[in-house]
């Protein structure tokens, strides 16, 4: 099972589910309550932390009933119904912050490890191609061009056109709602 995008505190979100594999003080049903501060393995190292934000990446939550249509919310898949692991994006690095809206929302608890955790993901079209107010994707983090984590576990510099095309976050696999 691959962890994806989830709508309530209480399902497993990508950050808490893969938690507890990098940091032995992490479970899966027990919250840190340190506001990812402690949590340096979420952090580009290349980011100011000006903004604020402990989780620097955003996780793909998209979900698509056919290539070009687009259908809500992805919150987890078996990997093995994904044919193009190698093409599609699956955490990319967050938007930069810099009016503080995002960090306001996000850090209104600021101990809330799993209700901050909720809101790294792009689950919506606008999260990626939409304007730079809309975004979660920091499109043009690097030059001219992203950090892109792959589902079939590789990274690259992915570009500005190609992080922001929709079918880029498209994993395929149409029939994760039958």
């Amino acid at each position: 099972w691959l962890p994806r995008e989830v709508g309530l505190v209480s399902q497993m979100s990508w950050a808490r589910a893969l938690r507890p594999y990098v940091d032995d003080r992490a479970a899966w049903d027990v919250p840190i309550g340190d506001g990812f501060r402690q949590a340096p393995y979420f952090k580009d190292p290349a980011r100011d932390d000006a903004d604020g934000h402990q989780i620097h990446y955003v996780n793909n939550g998209m979900g698509f009933r056919e290539r070009e249509v687009y259908g809500g919310i992805k919150q987890d898949g078996t990997i093995v119904r994904i044919p193009f692991l190698d093409q599609t994006l699956y955490l990319t690095d967050y938007t930069f912050d810099e009016s503080g809206f995002q960090y306001r929302t996000v850090y209104a608890d600021p101990d809330d490890d799993w209700a901050i955790a909720i809101y790294y993901d792009a689950r919506a079209v606008a999260h990626v191609s939409g304007a730079p107010g809309q975004r979660r994707i920091a499109a043009a983090a690097h030059g001219n061009g992203a950090n892109g984590l792959f589902l079939d576990g590789h990274a690259a510099l992915v570009p500005e056109v190609e992080i922001t095309d929709i079918q880029t976050w498209n994993d395929r696999d149409y029939k994760w709602r039958n």
